[in-house]
């Protein structure tokens, strides 16, 4: 059976979602990156993490983070910064990663999560289907994905904010 598949059927007892820990999760994630950000000299870190969970599928959760990773890693050029932030905003569990990448090219950002879309500067490794992964999981976890190009700062990049329903932790 696919990973997708199983994604679909798989579900806690009573056919409830697992509950997530999205600050661990994306703590283990940030420290499987560290060696590639390392070797690119890009400052890779938190500006704020709390304790925050959300229902779902493990997997599926570590899948549409390492995805948003992964690419501001990628895009991130030597000497860039990467910065997450895993906070709560009132009733939603947000995951804020700000990148000193390139951005998104205005004429691209629309058509961002399509599937197979590698948009104007399709020279770099992939075959354009990670964002529409992770738009897909945001979806069915309840969440909203909204990607903007940051103007306002030098040096300008990318934010990608993911608002998931929040879970409150016991164990925090």
């Amino acid at each position: 059976m696919s990973n997708c598949s199983r994604w679909r059927h798989e579900a806690g007892p009573n056919g409830e979602a697992t509950v997530v820990p999205l600050d661990r999760t994306v703590k283990d994630l940030v420290a499987d990156l560290v060696p590639e950000a390392a070797r690119k000299g890009i400052d890779l870190g938190f500006q704020l993490i709390e304790p925050i969970a959300t229902r779902g599928e493990p997997m599926m959760v570590a899948t549409m983070i390492r995805n948003l990773l992964d690419n501001a890693v990628r895009f991130t050029p030597q000497g860039g910064r990467v910065d997450i932030g895993v906070y709560r905003a009132g009733n939603e569990a947000v995951v804020q990663i700000e990148d000193t990448g390139p951005g998104i090219p205005s004429g691209d950002i629309d058509r961002i999560f399509e599937p197979f879309f590698r948009g104007s500067r399709p020279a770099e490794d992939g075959i354009g289907l990670g964002l529409s992964i992770v738009k897909r999981i945001v979806d069915r976890l309840g969440g909203i994905i909204v990607l903007e190009n940051i103007s306002d700062r030098a040096p300008k990049g990318l934010r990608a904010t993911v608002r998931l329903p929040a879970m409150y932790r016991i164990d925090a």
